[in-house]
């Protein structure tokens, strides 16, 4: 059971609009980017954008599993049923309800772990032409990329967020154990009515 959610926030920073110490030109976006690599006149540049790169962060979050935990089940009674025969006597049933079994599942915890990373790619137009995606899309493949080659890049950390299937605590075993008794009871009370009514037939 994990959850995985990907957000990515990119810049674009073009070498003919932007510069480390120059605030970023007209903005465009990702499709008209395209358009100015492929026709720079139609942006009323002498060439197309040179210099470009993509600046790319990606924050996701996980359901990592924790230690496990241990759940109570409900509680299953066992009852014991004996009757003799022979060929002169007969001993009725004897009936008698043993101690409940009880049993402990396994339940899991798990908590939420963010990684976040960041990564610069320096491109060419002939590069952003060729690419049929989005620049989100573009991000998301450079940022599984870095992950996959050098894990250490992305930063991990705990959100505070958890997950736990076990629940409320379990009741108290005497508490199972009445409530097994009292089952017993209801169910020899219906075992002794329809004994009664047999033998009443009978006489």
């Amino acid at each position: 059971m994990i959850k995985h959610l990907l957000f990515v926030f990119v810049v674009v920073l073009m070498g003919s609009f932007a510069s480390a110490e120059m605030p970023a030109g007209k903005a465009l976006t990702f499709a008209d980017f395209k358009l100015s690599c492929q026709n720079p006149q139609q942006f009323q540049a002498q060439r197309p954008p040179e210099g470009i790169k993509i600046v790319c962060k990606d924050v996701r979050y996980t359901w990592v599993p924790v230690a496990a935990g241990q759940v109570r089940m409900a509680t299953t009674p066992r009852t014991v049923t004996g009757e003799l025969f022979s060929d002169k006597y007969h001993v009725s049933i004897e009936q008698k309800s043993m101690a409940c079994a009880e049993a402990v599942g396994a339940c899991s915890r798990f908590k939420e772990v963010g990684q976040k990373v960041e990564t610069e790619r320096a491109v060419t137009c002939d590069e952003i032409l060729q690419f049929t995606g989005g620049l989100h899309e573009f991000c998301a493949t450079a940022t599984d990329q870095l992950i996959a080659s050098n894990a250490s890049a992305a930063q991990v950390y705990d959100t505070g967020r958890v997950m736990d299937t076990c629940g409320a605590p379990a009741a108290p075993a005497v508490i199972a154990t009445e409530a097994c008794a009292d089952r017993d009871a209801a169910r020899d009370r219906v075992e002794r009515d329809r004994r009664d009514k047999k033998k009443h037939d009978r006489d």
